[in-house]
């Protein structure tokens, strides 16, 4: 419990602390809050590789840093995570975001037609209104070498997290999973051009460069990613593929 009170005055930040401090990962592990840029370099030496792309170490326009830990806040898109030590080495890493309504507006999506896909914001995942909030499980992810290891209490504190998050959701709010896609993730600006035409664009399938079979199917790898968001009772979205992946997207009602 020597990581309480990490997060002044952030009630959602140290309860969701002193949840995951619960959990016994055997012994010599640990779980630490990331609260400070060491642990995040840490993190990114390791198979890792960091903590989640909206997880800013340093306050941006619309984001808060992950430092500051989760909250419901209309204006930011605020983060948290949670690294797990082995001795003194990072073996895992968890983290969870909240997003805003004004961030969601920004999101786009790819809607498979016959003969093409159409671009489409996140009312084809909630319908005819913008949430005010998306509860996000995101980047997660433990070693190779401690995957059996860590699979039950990991999953425990996960949904542990998860739980406690939407109980303190407040109206309108939506959780949204969306996992990695076949799209080759080195070339995903070719995506992120298509989805800044215009909203509800229908785009033909000679323009495009990948089959339409790939919209919504996620790569071998983001499996776990698929599996967690059935078990937390997310629907996926027919049809419908990321706009930086063509990944499948899940998502549920919370509040």
């Amino acid at each position: 419990m020597e990581h309480l009170n990490t997060y002044h005055h952030n009630k959602l930040a140290e309860e969701l602390v002193k949840i995951v401090t619960d959990f016994n990962f055997g012994d010599g592990c640990v779980i630490r809050p990331v609260t400070s840029p060491d642990i995040v370099e840490q993190i990114k030496q390791t198979e890792i590789r960091g903590i989640d792309y909206r997880a800013k170490t340093e306050p941006e326009n619309g984001f808060a840093s992950v430092f500051e830990g989760l909250a419901f806040d209309q204006e930011k898109v605020r983060s948290q995570s949670f690294a797990i030590y082995e001795q003194e080495s990072p073996v895992g890493v968890m983290s969870f975001v909240i997003a805003p309504k004004t961030w969601i507006a920004e999101q786009r999506y790819f809607m498979r037609e016959n003969g093409g896909v159409r671009v489409v914001d996140a009312k084809a995942v909630t319908g005819t209104e913008l949430p005010n909030f998306y509860i996000i499980p995101a980047w997660t992810k433990v070693i190779s070498t401690h995957r059996l290891k860590f699979a039950i209490p990991g999953f425990r504190a996960f949904t542990r997290v998860m739980t406690k998050i939407q109980e303190s959701s407040p109206q309108h709010t939506w959780i949204e999973s969306i996992a990695q896609g076949q799209f080759p993730f080195d070339k995903k600006e070719e995506l992120v051009e298509l989805s800044k035409r215009a909203l509800n664009t229908f785009i033909p399938e000679h323009e495009l460069p990948f089959n339409l079979k790939l919209v919504g199917k996620n790569n071998p790898g983001s499996s776990s990613t698929v599996k967690m968001a059935k078990v937390m009772g997310l629907n996926q979205i027919d049809n419908l593929g990321s706009g930086l992946t063509l990944g499948p997207v899940f998502t549920k009602k919370v509040a």
